[in-house]
């Protein structure tokens, strides 16, 4: 049989699940009949072999004597609780039960198998007690009693386990080695480049009006930060702590987890990259990341060349050059009306929304100690801090005099692609703390993160863990 959790539920802010039991009878005992309704998986998880089980409990708490109405395909004819109930691929699910007067009580649970063939129970509704009347009928409502199992006592939910790894043996904070070895079958593969960083030595730095910088040595995320990255900091209560409703958590229930996360304000985003040991980046050290070339000059792209018809993405391949007079548009066919950011194959559509990180390797931006920075242009717009701010809200980190998104995401102009012109939210000179909300809240909608950390020398950048990482 087929069980389809349903997305709020999965997204941890579930409202209540309505499960009715007409009950109705000429004679005792009485006939049952239990509805549920699991709307179509909209999630994405790996469920594999999902199934529900309905537990009928009677006053003491006992499983009580269960005749089914009607016959269950491989179910014999008279059952104790759990009773297997038949769903159709929709989600539709209804079982008829013959029950002797008296009050029961109605546990539906939810199972699945994790990528590696693992079995484990997800979510858990119940009813109150419901009383069962001979001639008589009667309407239960099941709510959500528990969505925090955790059969392998690590601290982490199984069903942040699937979001994360696809298993249902994640370790907080340490991936287990099956999730590490891409020869595992379990292994999920995802961008060679997640977790792990680039450093930069730093020094003088030409900003975009003239003006000098000295830059200390720092590193930065090879990738932007995906959902599964997002997902371990809410399963481990560090991000959007008690916040089931909000938009990213939704969006979570549904985005590939190796997509990078939207939506987030510059203080949200601080938190996800502190859970990795790391902040969000100055916005010099982006800008010279990005900008810096030799002997002080700028470069117009993160990548190396300055136009955009000499970038000519073939995803796994190195860029050639575009036709003469090709140059406005960003890898997208001249028949596409729409204009992206991401760098595409020539001869196709626009993908006009956010790709798994690294999905085009040709505009890697190659320079610092360690490997490539991918999809520092396009993709998703990154944010950045200016420090020396006194102005405190809530959806800026303490500190800033300004915010800034850089890179371009997938759907802006081809102009935020280039280094001069990013997207800047400064604190009012008029103090109107409200205005300063909103726009920052505005600008947060198209907003990706990419992490920093400050180091030593300049030379090595410490990796941090992004279950899973297949490959070395």
């Amino acid at each position: 049989m087929t069980v389809r959790a349903p997305r709020a539920c999965a997204a941890l802010g579930c409202a209540a699940m309505a499960i009715a039991a007409a009950l109705s009878g000429c004679t005792a005992p009485g006939d049952a009949t239990v509805l549920a309704s699991l709307p179509e998986l909209e999630n994405r998880l790996p469920l594999r072999e999902p199934r529900a089980t309905l537990d009928v409990l009677d006053a003491e708490g006992r499983a009580a004597a269960v005749e089914l109405a009607e016959p269950v395909e491989g179910a014999p004819t008279l059952l104790q609780s759990p009773l297997p109930v038949p769903c159709t691929e929709a989600g539709q699910c209804s079982i008829g039960l013959r029950l002797a007067p008296g009050r029961y009580r109605f546990v539906l649970h939810v199972a699945a198998q994790d990528r590696c063939g693992t079995e484990g129970e997800l979510l858990r509704f119940a009813s109150g007690e419901v009383e069962v009347a001979a001639f008589g009928s009667s309407t239960a409502a099941l709510q959500l009693e528990r969505a925090d199992f955790d059969g392998d006592g690590d601290g982490v939910p199984a069903f942040f386990e699937l979001l994360t790894c696809g298993r249902f043996d994640v370790v907080d904070g340490a991936a287990p080695a099956a999730c590490l070895d891409p020869a595992d079958p379990c292994c999920k593969e995802g961008s060679p480049l997640e977790g792990r960083r680039t450093a930069f030595a730093g020094g003088s730095h030409t900003r975009a009006d003239g003006s000098v910088a000295e830059i200390a040595p720092f590193a930065l995320d090879a990738t932007e930060a995906t959902w599964r990255q997002l997902a371990r900091c809410v399963a481990a209560r560090a991000c959007l702590v008690n916040q089931p409703e909000h938009p990213v958590r939704q969006v979570m229930a549904s985005a590939p987890a190796d997509e990078p996360v939207y939506g987030l304000t510059p203080a949200e985003a601080e938190q996800l990259c502190a859970f990795a040991d790391a902040r969000l980046p100055q916005d010099d050290e982006w800008d010279f990341a990005a900008a810096h070339r030799d002997a002080g000059t700028r470069g117009r792209y993160p990548w190396d060349g300055d136009d955009l018809g000499a970038l000519v993405v073939r995803v796994g391949q190195g860029p050639s050059r575009a036709p003469a007079g090709d140059d406005d548009v960003v890898g997208c066919d001249a028949a596409d009306p729409g204009v992206s950011a991401n760098h595409q194959r020539r001869q196709a559509a626009c993908p006009g929304a956010p790709l798994p990180v690294g999905s085009f390797p040709s505009s890697n931006v190659r320079r610092g100690a360690g490997v490539p920075l991918a999809d520092l242009g396009g993709n998703v717009a990154e944010w950045t801090v200016v420090p020396g701010g006194s102005l405190t809200i809530p959806e800026v980190p303490d500190g800033a005099a300004a915010v800034v998104l850089r890179g371009g995401d997938a759907t802006s102009p081809i102009e935020l692609l280039e280094n001069d012109i990013p997207v800047v939210s400064r604190q009012p000179a008029n103090g109107d703390a409200t205005a300063w909300s909103t726009t920052v809240r505005r600008l947060s909608a198209m907003a990706g993160v990419r992490c920093a950390v400050s180091v030593d020398d300049g030379t090595t950048a410490p990796p941090f863990v992004a279950e899973p990482s297949c490959g070395p």
